[in-house]
């Protein structure tokens, strides 16, 4: 199959590991899940209920501390 890139192999990478991430999925551990929960996005609405909790001077709440997973 040709080569359809365009400039230096190099240019690439971020590519090749979203790749080997995907690739890596039905192998992921719990350890690693629990490792990536600070990068995931959230939600307008989560975002919103952190904020009153914050304004009012609660603690958030573990569920909605701004990682929802179901």
């Amino acid at each position: 199959m040709p080569g359809w890139g365009k400039g230096r192999p190099e240019d690439d990478r971020h590519s090749w590991k979203l790749v080997h991430f995907v690739r890596h999925l039905p192998e992921i551990t719990e350890q690693e899940m629990e490792e990536m929960k600070p990068f995931n996005p959230i939600s307008q609405k989560e975002k919103e209920g952190e904020e009153n909790h914050l304004h009012h001077g609660e603690d958030v709440p573990s569920e909605t501390n701004g990682h929802h997973h179901d």
